[in-house]
């Protein structure tokens, strides 16, 4: 079992606590994941579990912002073929 009190981990091994005397650290690649990940910038591929237990987790993403043509593809993208051309002879 593991606590988290005032900076500090603590592991109950058995019946004795064992204190860590380092306070815990975010490493920056992990700071940059969790934020890619609440913002939405990031998003889950996949997770594998190996036969030994090692966890995978694949994340996408792009750190480009979309311009207003990612935008327009994206709505056009969404309608059938039909809609897309009639609108488009209707314009022509």
């Amino acid at each position: 079992m593991v606590r988290r009190n005032d900076k500090r981990i603590t592991r109950k091994v058995g019946k004795q606590e064992q204190k860590s005397s380092r306070p815990t650290t975010i490493k920056p690649e992990v700071a940059l994941v969790i934020l890619g990940l609440l913002s939405d910038s990031l998003q889950v591929n996949s997770i594998v579990v190996n036969r030994d237990q090692t966890v995978q987790i694949v994340l996408d993403g792009s750190l480009r912002r979309k311009t207003s043509l990612d935008n327009a593809l994206d709505f056009v993208g969404q309608r059938s073929f039909e809609e897309v051309m009639r609108a488009f002879l209707k314009r022509v």
